[in-house]
């Protein structure tokens, strides 16, 4: 499960690297679902 925004630094490089890997992940966030990068939207399927 990846926090979206930890202490001012996003995670999406993180989660880029996770789905280069086959690694599954989720996104938690306070945010609207917009603030997820679209090439990331569908992560929840991998």
């Amino acid at each position: 499960m990846l926090d979206i925004n930890l202490r001012h630094t996003m995670v999406y490089p993180v989660a880029a690297a996770l789905r280069q890997r086959g690694v599954r992940f989720v996104f938690a966030t306070g945010y609207e679902s917009k603030v997820i990068p679209e090439r990331l939207r569908d992560a929840g399927g991998h």
